[in-house]
Parts: structure tokens; C-alpha cells; sequence
């Protein structure tokens, strides 16, 4: 039987939902660089579903059985024009059933709806290489790679360490507005 899967823009109260699948999203080396890994990020994800930082239009969309906890979240914001994509995460047990493409599909057309733009952009850390993929085969095309450092401690040499390298991904938004996927 094929999972029906309910996914719906986050409302109030779910921050807590939202922080738990996201965290689980970033690797831990790289989530304590993150707002992620702050102790008040179920606070912060509430603030915003309220209404904080409306300028930078954010939003959850969550996907979950009928009955069952979120298994899967995508967040969106305005970043320089485009409709960001700042998380995808589908828990590992829910994998392989289409729910990431679903989620994503929906998600996109629903936020381009309310949030009119031309492209679609996000991020993915190198060596993601399934990640990738799946995105290329979505239409997503590499723009430009970036490179994430932190200070070194103190007790360390002076200077930068680098984290990791991500690269910028991109495609029209009418890929997910005209209904080809």
C-alpha cells in the first residue's frame, strides 16, 4: 500500500517538531556552527512561525502520516530574490517511498504561490553525493561552491579552519510551478 502522506505549512506550536527534524538534518561537526544547536531554537522557530521576520518570508511545510509524528520538513526564505530552500530532511525510515520528491514539489508550489520567484536556489554540502544528485536529476544545475571556516580555538594557531565546502544549487521555479515533476 502507498504512504499517504499529509503535508501542510507549519503553523505555531510546532517549533519544537520543525528544531527535532532539522537538527537531525546536520551533520554534528557542522551543527554546532548553526543557530540549530542553540538551546533557544524551539523559541526562535515559534517566534518566527508567529510572525518574526516576516520580511524575510519564512516558512515550514511539514509531511506526516494521519496519525503519526512530521517525518519530513522543508523551510523556505526570500534570500536575493529567490525562493531558498534552508532545509529538506525526510527521516531515514520514511527513505526510498518518494516522500522527499513529494514534499519538495509541494512545498515549492505552495511557497511560490504566496511568495512569487523566479528561481528556486539552495544549498548542499560537497561529498553529499546522493543529495546531489537527486538534485540534478530534478534540474538543479551548480551556480557557485562555497567555502565555511571557523576561528580556530585559542589554543590552536592562529587563523582559520575550513569546514566544509558547499555548493550553490539552482533551477527556474517553473519547473515545480508547471507541474512537470
Amino acid at each position: 500500500m502507498k504512504d499517504r502522506w499529509i503535508i501542510s505549512r507549519a503553523h505555531p506550536g510546532q517549533g519544537a517538531e520543525i528544531a527535532r527534524l532539522v537538527r537531525a538534518s546536520l551533520p554534528p561537526h557542522l551543527r554546532r556552527f548553526t543557530i540549530w544547536d542553540s538551546p533557544d531554537i524551539c523559541s526562535r522557530v515559534e517566534s518566527i512561525l508567529g510572525g518574526a521576520r516576516a520580511a524575510e518570508a519564512h516558512e515550514f511545510y511539514l509531511a506526516r502520516q494521519r496519525s503519526g509524528a512530521a517525518a519530513a520538513v522543508a523551510a523556505f526564505r526570500l534570500l536575493d530574490g529567490q525562493a531558498f530552500l534552508n532545509h529538506l530532511y525526510v527521516a531515514p525510515r520514511f527513505r526510498g517511498r518518494g516522500l522527499g520528491r513529494q514534499l519538495l514539489t509541494t512545498a515549492c508550489r505552495r511557497y511560490l504561490a504566496r511568495h512569487p520567484a523566479r528561481r528556486i536556489a539552495l544549498d548542499v554540502f560537497s561529498g553529499a553525493h546522493p543529495a546531489e544528485g537527486w538534485y540534478a536529476r530534478l534540474g538543479f544545475e551548480e551556480r557557485r561552491q562555497r567555502v565555511w571556516r571557523a576561528r580556530r580555538a585559542a589554543d590552536s594557531r592562529p587563523g582559520w579552519n575550513k569546514l566544509a565546502v558547499s555548493r550553490r544549487l539552482e533551477c527556474a521555479a517553473q519547473v515545480f510551478t508547471a507541474g512537470s515533476l
